[in-house]
């Protein structure tokens, strides 16, 4: 049974469609675009630490997270990918190298194998289909992220939301279910956004 009103659910669907659209119609000058990620990365956002971050393979045109991943690893922190443990269960993590062996999971995205060390992030690095300036996310509808997030939160008290994607995924509104989630920030090949929450807790 699902508990997200019909109307939502409907503005869901319709907006995925466009947003996958303009995704698959993007001319990506990957270099650029990840080079930009990196400085805009490293000019707005101060981690802790030698943070454990989960990051993403990307599929379908996602963003680019290469160069990101590389810089963060010179920092000193630890990566890791999600794995996919069952149809409406959270992710887990396992961390990530660069010679960590990866597998394809049943929908063919790539994934740690299953000697990799469970590891659990304090920042979350998404991808994602549509944003807006009140930190919402669209994502592909399965809910994974969402019910991963609630899930470190209750094992860790707080857990770093940032959303990665191209500025032209940003929208006026994105439709916003009970279950989910507001990212702390967003990052693209043209800016950084930030929740109040995050900004206050900056200063």
């Amino acid at each position: 049974m699902s508990y997200l009103p019909y109307i939502i659910r409907q503005k869901k669907i319709a907006l995925r469609k466009t947003q996958k659209a303009i995704r698959e119609s993007l001319d990506i000058d990957t270099e650029l675009f990840s080079q930009n990620l990196v400085s805009l990365f490293k000019d707005n956002l101060v981690l802790e630490q030698k943070s454990i971050i989960a990051s993403y393979s990307p599929i379908n045109k996602e963003f680019p997270i290469k160069a990101l991943e590389d810089f963060l690893i010179q920092e000193g922190h630890t990566l890791a990918l999600p794995v996919m443990i069952g149809k409406r269960k959270p992710l887990i993590f396992r961390e990530y190298t660069k010679d960590t062996i990866l597998l394809a999971n049943s929908i063919g995205i790539p994934e740690p194998h299953s000697e990799a060390k469970e590891v659990t992030p304090s920042v979350v690095l998404t991808p994602l289909l549509a944003f807006d300036r009140n930190m919402g996310r669209l994502g592909y509808g399965g809910g994974y992220y969402d019910r991963t997030i609630r899930l470190l939160k209750e094992q860790r008290g707080s857990v770093l939301m940032i959303g990665i994607g191209y500025a032209m995924q940003e929208v006026d509104s994105v439709p916003i279910g009970r279950f989910d989630n507001f990212m702390d920030a967003v990052i693209t090949e043209k800016n950084v956004l930030k929740s109040h929450s995050l900004r206050e807790r900056e200063y």
